[in-house]
């Protein structure tokens, strides 16, 4: 006996400005041929402006971005209609009984694969984010993600504020690292930078998300990007839909997270090679020999280069000189035991090499503008 199959009326909502969307509606059309689905899509590409009539009637499902999802969200609710939300809408009404999915991009993850790359580089003098206008939240997670990766190295994150983008840029210490939300922001920001000239990659490498490779290749030099799978994203709302319509009823709505990044490399984040490397050398070569009071002398001889070429590579990577560098990390351990231990403070000054307790005094309280008793004491009441 034939069965009848039911033909979905499905309208898919999303911007089709961005390669990433089309992309998406790449991953729907394949899962609808690969699993035999009857839907009919109609397409509605404008959502940025989209209004609660755009959603229209005689409606079986929606896929829809977050812009419709924000616009229309109350209408979205009343017809209770299987719809799937991907991105991260702003303040979506409770959906605990209704038949709604959410599929979102890993933004933390994005965040921080983008720092890992670019903390990979080498040492830089800054490290900024620059979000879409409006700062929605997609763009606040992966700043997030950005942030607390940067935290656990103990580097601050510059944000734009109220900042134009020329002046944000031109106010950030070189070299500078920059992860920019997409890659039209990247665009936008590798083409500011040409404009100030600030040189990429010299000045400031710059990293996009998305791989749009039609605005990495324009960019001038060619952006580097987080490529995201998002013909897997829309294979997923596609899948998140189908289950909606074979769930009869209400039901608690699910979450779906597409994980599946790679890097594509370009010329934006071409290591400043022979600067990063030598600098990053010295510095392990001194925190591995922190105790033993390594001297310049000591670092240039481990690295078996000229005097001259280390002053220049560290000045042109670092706030300070390569000795500031050396006193700082020791200043650093010292500090550490004044904090982590109970050790007298001339036993912890003899473990860190520091022969003579006076000067050590005079640094120390440059450094942390307190005495070191102080110090202690003030960390042991937190």
């Amino acid at each position: 006996m034939s069965v009848n199959r039911k033909i979905r009326r499905v309208k898919v909502m999303i911007d089709l400005e961005y390669s990433a969307c089309r992309d998406m509606l790449t991953g729907i059309s394949e899962y609808i041929k690969q699993h035999r689905c009857l839907w009919q899509i109609s397409l509605h590409t404008h959502t940025k402006e989209a209004t609660p009539s755009d959603l229209g009637s005689e409606v079986d499902g929606y896929i829809i971005d977050d812009a419709v999802a924000t616009n229309c969200r109350n209408a979205l609710r009343t017809q209770g209609v299987p719809t799937v939300v991907t991105g991260s809408p702003e303040d979506f009404p409770d959906t605990r009984h209704q038949r709604v999915a959410f599929i979102h991009n890993d933004n933390l993850g994005l965040g921080e694969l983008g720092a890992r790359h670019l903390l990979s580089l080498g040492q830089f003098r800054s490290y900024a984010f620059v979000s879409e206008p409006g700062d929605p939240l997609w763009c606040r997670q992966r700043r997030e993600g950005f942030r607390r990766t940067l935290a656990a190295r103990n580097l601050r994150l510059w944000t734009q504020g109220t900042s134009s983008l020329e002046e944000f840029l031109s106010r950030l210490p070189t070299p500078t690292a920059i992860l920019c939300t997409n890659d039209k922001v990247g665009s936008e920001v590798v083409s500011t930078c040409n404009g100030l000239n600030v040189r990429i990659p010299k000045d400031a490498v710059v990293l996009g998300i998305d791989n749009d490779h039609i605005l990495c290749e324009i960019a001038n030099p060619p952006l580097s990007s987080i490529q995201v799978d998002h013909v897997r994203y829309g294979m997923l709302a596609a899948a998140a839909l189908n289950r909606l319509f074979n769930r009869h009823g209400s039901g608690k709505s699910e979450e779906n997270l597409n994980t599946r990044f790679k890097l594509v490399r370009r010329k934006s984040t071409t290591p400043i090679a022979t600067s990063v490397h030598l600098v990053d050398k010295a510095i392990r070569y001194v925190q591995a020999n922190v105790l033993n009071n390594p001297s310049v002398d000591d670092v240039i001889a481990y690295l078996g280069v000229s005097r001259q070429l280390v002053y220049l590579r560290f000045s042109e990577t670092s706030a300070g000189t390569l000795a500031k560098y050396i006193l700082d990390a020791r200043l650093k351990e010292v500090a550490k035991r004044l904090q982590k231990t109970k050790l007298p403070i001339v036993q912890i000054a003899k473990t860190c090499s520091f022969g003579n307790l006076q000067h050590l005094a005079n640094a120390f309280k440059r450094r942390y503008g307190v005495s070191m008793t102080d110090y202690r004491a003030n960390r042991s009441r937190k």
